[in-house]
This record gives C-alpha cells, structure tokens and sequence, in this order.
C-alpha cells in the first residue's frame, strides 16, 4: 500500500495503491495537507487505479479531504480509476454525492 500527491496546473493527484484502509490513515492525511498546499488550487483528483480495497475508513478519509477543500474553497473533487469492488463500495456509499466519479 503506498499513497502519493503531485500537482499540475493548479490539480492536486493523491494516489492510493493497494489497500485503501486505516493502515494509510497518516500518508493518507500528510497527502492530503500537501494536496491543500498547493499553489492557486483549483481542484483535487483522488487517483484509485491501483487500489485493490476500500473500507469505510477509506469512505470517512475521503469524506474528511472534501470538508477540508470546500472550507478552502475548493469544490472541484473526482475520484478517476475505481474499478471492481472500490468501485461497488463507492456506489453503495452514494459518494457522487460529494465527489464527481470517473
């Protein structure tokens, strides 16, 4: 399991391989503070092509990264890349409520 950010023309990319549960709680968060930092921030992509689980922690994680950009003002929020059962959680959670799935 590993967790990453890069930034590109103003998008935030936090990365998630593996099992995308409490075990990536803190990279999870330290990605997500450098995701916020970024310069003239205009939206975040959470990249889960590579993430093979998801638990509700991964659910509550990523409800808390949409609390933190929309108090910033950032309202421009996709999941890209979910796929088997990440993407069954995703959909009986109801998340394009908070964020645009692609």
């Amino acid at each position: 399991m590993s967790v990453s950010v890069h930034a590109h023309d103003g998008v935030a990319t936090i990365s998630i391989s593996g099992n995308f549960n409490f075990a990536v709680n803190s990279p999870f968060r330290e990605c997500m503070q450098k995701a916020l930092a970024t310069p003239e921030l205009q939206g975040i992509d959470v990249s889960l092509y590579e993430a093979t689980y998801a638990d509700s922690s991964a659910l509550g994680m990523l409800l808390v990264l949409r609390d933190h950009a929309h108090a910033q003002g950032v309202t421009q929020l996709r999941i890209v890349g979910a796929r088997g059962t990440v993407q069954q959680v995703l959909n009986i959670a109801r998340f394009e409520k908070f964020y645009t799935i692609g």
